[in-house]
This record gives C-alpha cells, structure tokens and sequence, in this order.
C-alpha cells in the first residue's frame, strides 16, 4: 500500500503547477538571480581594467620604471590591469570627481597617490602603488650599501613568490561568494513547505474530497502521511539536485566540493522544508492564506536569521541567541556547508547534521499526532 500511494502522490504533485514551480522552477531562478548579483566577484575575470590617471611632474628614472610596470602588468587572463590616461592635473581632478578614474597618480620627487571611492580597483591600485615604491626603495638601499649586489636584489624582487595561500583548516580554498549559493540552497531547501501544505490538506477531511477519502479509507494515518512525505520529498529533492548541478556545471559556481555529505545536508533539508508546510497546514485553523502565511514567515524569517540578507545578523544571533540560532534549520543547513568547506574532520558538519535530522523527524511525530486527533461527527 505504502508504494501504491507514493506513486500516485507522485503522479499528483507533478501535475500541480505550485509544485512544479517551488521544485524546480523556483530555485533555478532564484540561483540564477544570485549569479547576477554575486556570480561576478566569484568569477576573476570578471575584473575591469582600471583607468587611472597618470600626472607627469618630474622627469625621472624611478618614474618611467613606474609607467612602464604599470603598462605590463596583466590579470591571468592576459587583460590589462590598468589603462593608462596621461592628463594635466586639473583635467585629472575633474575626471576623478566625476569617477571616470579611479585614481590620479602624480610623478613628482617622489610617487603620490589619490583616490575617490574605495573599491577593488583602488584597492588594487594602492597595493600596486605600495608595493612598486617599497621594492625601488629596497634596490636604492642596496646601491648605498653595496652597489655591486643591486643586479642580484633585482633578480630576487623579479622572481619573488607567494608563499601564504589561504586555506581552509581542512586544505580546500576558501570561497566566501560561495556561501552565499549554500545559504540560497537552504532556503530552496525550506521552501518545499509549499510542497506540503498540500500533502497537510489532502490528508483533512475537511478541506478536500481526497482528505474526505482518505479520512474514510482503511489505510493507515501514518502509512498515508509518509507515503505522501517520501513522494513529496523525492520531487523537491530531485528539483534541487537539478538546481545543484545548473549552479555547479552551468553557471560555474564552486560548490558542493564533497558531493556525499552535501547530498545528505539537501535531502535532509528538503525533508525538513516539506514538513514544515505539512505540520503547518496541519495545525492551522484559518483559510489557505493563513497557511501560506504562516509557511512563508517561517521560511523567510529562517533564512533570514541564517545570514542570508546580511551575515552580520547571523552573527548577532550566535551571540545573543546561540540556543535559537544553532536550532534555525536554515542556520543548520548553512553550518552543515560551511563546515564542510572549513574543517578537515567532520565533528561540527556532525552536530549540525544531527540537530537537522532530529528536528525533521519531531515535526513528522507532531504532524502525525495533529491528524490523528482529529474528529469529524460525518464526512
């Protein structure tokens, strides 16, 4: 019986369009909004060049080196990184007023810099700045010092590595634009509650003839009520993995490094999101609207509170309200990622886990209990 009513529940909610649309649909264009918004600063060569201008006021060694660095340097890609404007200072000020620019480099006795807005361009142009003076500095010093070794202090600035990564704890670079995406596939995760709210009203007999049927069938409450969660649940995971491989291979977005854990993590989510629409719709006495009310507010507002609108909230909840974040299922989800993305072993990834499961499986007993104390004097 149990498979009997999966296939049809499945067959069901496929031909609802609010299904369709919350299970697939919706997180597709969901992550897709997320790209435009923050694909960009993830993807490097997305970086524009940067316009700079250059204000001639001392003709020197020093400065014609600095000019001809800034002309070579290239991202990975090969674009430039600065497009050089040489322009009068007055002619610089306006362009830099009006943001045409990012920054007036002035080549006098020595190298001034001035900038308008802060951004990744200015940072960028600062630290290039910085860097140039402190290494000619270096090589003039070791003229005084021993000017026989200024070949060798060159060769040794020229073919300087980097030897500081950064890393997770667990050896993975670390993506901080990609937990955005992770705090954006628990939500999609939570909004499966519209999902249930459907299963929560075909399962009364008071709001619809096939609760009325099932009401008077002889099959189990329970067997109905996790027929109808394991067809819900398959959709809106199935959905998500969709959406998960549309962000990893279509949109390029580095997620889902361990593909395991993280499958476990969504489908416990998606369990979670269907059971808070059915447990809802379940306890709810007021119209469909109060329900979908109610679904919404506890969607959103768990996102919320998970740092999705604003990471800084989400540190205020574990400092204030460490009890109520770490019991967030939207928090849960986006810790069960980010530990996974941080930590070599898996112990927090673990307790994140556990708390999602068990909070899964409570509002299933209190769905099941709010059905079966149901009374009805006919049907």
């Amino acid at each position: 019986m149990f498979w009997h009513i999966y296939k049809y529940r499945v067959k069901s909610l496929l031909k609802t369009k609010m299904s369709v649309f919350w299970a697939f649909i919706y997180p597709i264009l969901l992550g897709t909004l997320f790209f435009v918004t923050f694909g960009s600063s993830i993807n490097k060569n997305s970086i524009e060049t940067i316009d700079v201008a250059i204000v001639k006021e001392a003709e020197s060694e020093k400065n014609d080196s600095f000019v001809e660095m800034m002309e070579k340097v290239e991202f990975e890609d090969g674009k430039r990184i600065f497009n050089i404007l040489n322009l009068d200072l007055k002619s610089a000020e306006k362009q830099l007023e009006d943001e045409s620019i990012v920054g007036i480099v002035r080549l006098g006795d020595e190298i001034t810099l001035e900038m308008g807005k802060t951004g990744l361009g200015a940072s960028i142009l600062k630290e290039f700045t910085d860097e140039y003076t402190r290494r000619f500095e270096l090589i003039e010093d070791a003229a005084t010092i021993d000017y026989t070794r200024i070949q060798d202090v060159i060769e040794v600035n020229e073919n300087r590595k980097e030897y500081v990564e950064e890393v997770s704890l667990g050896g993975e670079k670390i993506d901080t634009e990609a937990q955005y995406f992770y705090a954006l596939i628990g939500m999609a995760c939570l909004f499966g509650s519209f999902i249930g709210m459907v299963l929560g009203k075909d399962i009364q007999a008071v709001n619809s003839p096939i609760g009325a049927r099932k009401t008077v069938s002889g099959t189990k409450r329970l067997t109905l009520m996790l027929g109808d969660l394991a067809a819900a649940v398959s959709i809106h995971f199935v959905g998500l993995l969709l959406v998960v491989v549309y962000l990893k291979y279509i949109l390029k977005i580095p997620v889902f490094s361990q593909p395991l854990p993280c499958v476990a993590v969504v489908f416990l989510g998606c369990v979670m999101g269907v059971e808070l629409g059915q447990f809802a719709s379940c306890v709810a006495k007021g119209s469909e609207g109060m329900t979908i009310a109610i679904s919404l507010a506890i969607s959103l507002g768990s996102s919320a509170l998970s740092g999705l609108m604003s990471p800084d909230l989400k540190r205020l909840m574990d400092r204030v309200a460490p009890i109520v974040s770490r019991l967030n299922p939207s928090s849960a989800i986006a810790d069960c990622f980010y530990s996974l993305s941080i930590y070599s072993d898996y112990t927090r990834f673990a307790k994140s886990l556990t708390i999602l499961a068990v909070e899964a499986v409570v509002l299933v007993v209190l769905s099941f209990f709010a059905v079966r104390r149901n009374k009805y004097v006919s049907v």
